[in-house]
């Protein structure tokens, strides 16, 4: 293989190698802001369990507090935190996968590395 053409191969992988990082790193943050609102939401379950029916609770809803009822707000945040619990499943996977990715594109480009040293030092 002429080294032009493996000097070409190499920049490709290696341009490949940073678009890996950039995408593990997108998921990292989706995960991280996942987790985060698990949290959020997790607080509020406990909160709205330390309720009885006699409380009055309100919803944001725009810039009006509307009056929403306690069995409808356990419920929808359950729905919400088994939603993000799901979201989370899936971006732990496509971090796996991630990285799996980047340790193989490291792996390519380490080999067209070494093919490139071993074509500019052909006495070694």
């Amino acid at each position: 293989m002429a080294l032009e053409t493996l000097y070409k191969q190499f920049n490709n992988e290696i341009k490949k190698a940073s678009d890996e990082e950039k995408a593990f790193q997108r998921h990292k943050q989706a995960f991280q802001q996942l987790s985060s609102q698990k949290a959020e939401n997790e607080a509020v379950k406990e909160d709205l369990s330390e309720l009885t029916e006699d409380n009055i609770i309100y919803k944001l809803i725009g810039p009006a507090l509307v009056k929403e009822d306690l069995t409808v707000a356990r419920e929808t945040v359950e729905k919400r935190l088994k939603f993000i619990q799901d979201e989370i499943h899936r971006n732990e996977k496509l971090l796996k996968d991630s990285e799996d990715s980047i340790n193989k594109q490291r792996e390519k480009v380490v080999k067209i590395q070494e093919q490139l040293i071993a074509m500019q030092n052909p006495h070694k």
